[in-house]
């Protein structure tokens, strides 16, 4: 998404303090705002953020004289009234937030200011961010921009949907099998691309475990979380599945009128999935060559420091053993991609209000949840289709496939 010849970027922040009160600032606020300036606004999406305090950004790409006479006053003028009529009373302490946004500034790599906060309640218009230290160059921006206003609109129905009362926790769930499901592509013939998806499932859950005080009291708990509710998980995995493969089917000319009412009910209980599922694919595939031609990279967001870890798991250990094919992790376009996508998804889960802690958990349970469905290991996985091929091959499996896939082969 490179714009139209004179648009940019532009980005308002509104600073809210109060964050159960945040949803209905979202639903009553800031989308009928993206509404009134859709015809001046070529792309927009809001996002959240901590810096200087809890805030929401409201980022709109357009021309600076619609800036300036339509998009900021009609945004600006809806959010106030707002927050006149409703502002949030909360009261944060600044000073002792004070260390957690010090290490957030670390690990997300973010360079500006973080004192003084901005007053609570307050509307300000701020250069928009580009994330250069992190992806890199503005093409990767851009990429961003494009999928994260893409699916703006999935993200104010998962708001409604929530206020409406499903569960964040099972939403996040969907998206979570659906992107390891339609970005992975299956290590042999036959096999499920989800197969593949879920190892960085795993490995996210792993590695967030692995920063804990006590990983293994906290993995216990995660769990004994999963055996409690294994048999609602994996009838949720089971109907993404269905979604899916429905949705795959749908331009493929046959006579569905015998699926049209399974359909219809699968979609009310996974209401986002084929949606999303087309999102992922398309931008996928606008990622990909750039990340083979160096446009976009993920060198970025692999330089942001690490917390320190306390105990390494089976599945880490076996990722970080001398198996001969770190470029499997490191240089092999296809999973740049997916790896991508999975960036991508947790982005957008961050807006939904989901914390790091809850994702973490999620992305646990959902990885057991695809080894009970589908009779896979991960550790299993790694090591019979990456670890144990022979490094000296000119041409391994996992990139075969992943060239096929680029070529329009798979996936």
């Amino acid at each position: 998404m490179n714009g139209t010849a004179g648009s940019s970027w532009y980005s308002l922040h509104v600073h809210h303090h109060d964050e159960e009160a945040e949803p209905e600032l979202v639903l009553r606020a800031v989308r009928p705002a993206f509404e009134a300036v859709a015809p001046w606004a070529e792309a927009a999406w809001f996002g959240r953020h901590w810096l200087r305090g809890p805030h929401l950004r409201l980022n709109f790409r357009c021309r600076g004289t619609d800036w300036e006479e339509r998009v900021r006053p009609t945004v600006t003028g809806i959010v106030t009234d707002y927050l006149r009529a409703r502002p949030s009373a909360a009261r944060l302490d600044e000073g002792a937030l004070a260390p957690v946004h010090a290490r957030l500034a670390e690990l997300e790599m973010e360079t500006g200011p973080r004192h003084p906060w901005v007053p609570d309640n307050t509307v300000l218009e701020r250069p928009y961010d580009h994330r250069l230290p992190v992806l890199e160059s503005l093409r990767a921006s851009e990429l961003l921009a494009g999928f994260l206003s893409d699916t703006n609109g999935q993200a104010f129905r998962a708001y409604e949907r929530v206020r409406a009362g499903g569960a964040l926790s099972l939403l996040a769930l969907d998206l979570m099998w659906t992107t390891t499901s339609v970005a992975a592509v299956p290590f042999t013939t036959g096999g499920e691309p989800i197969e593949r998806g879920f190892l960085s499932l795993r490995s996210h859950a792993d590695a967030f475990l692995s920063r804990t005080r006590d990983p293994v009291a906290v993995r216990a708990a995660f769990d004994d979380r999963f055996r409690r509710q294994e048999t609602v998980l994996c009838e949720r995995l089971r109907s993404v599945e269905a979604a899916l493969s429905d949705g795959a089917t749908e331009g493929d000319g046959a006579d569905r009128s015998d699926r049209s009412d399974r359909s219809e009910a699968v979609g009310d209980v996974v209401p986002f999935v084929t949606e999303w599922a087309a999102a992922v694919r398309h931008h996928q595939r606008i990622a990909h060559p750039l990340l083979a031609s160096g446009e976009v990279s993920m060198g970025g967001a692999a330089r942001a420091p690490r917390m320190p870890t306390r105990r390494t798991s089976e599945f880490h250990a076996v990722l970080r053993s001398d198996h001969g094919h770190e470029d499997f992790v490191r240089t092999d376009d296809w999973f740049a991609s997916f790896r991508l996508m999975m960036n991508y998804l947790y982005l957008h889960l961050n807006r939904l209000g989901l914390k790091p802690v809850d994702r973490a958990l999620l992305c646990h349970l959902a990885a057991l949840t695809v080894e009970a469905v589908h009779g896979v290991d991960a550790v299993d996985s790694f090591q019979r289709y990456v670890a144990s091929v022979d490094p000296s091959s000119e041409r391994p499996e996992w990139r075969r496939i992943g060239e096929a896939w680029a070529a329009g082969g798979a996936g």
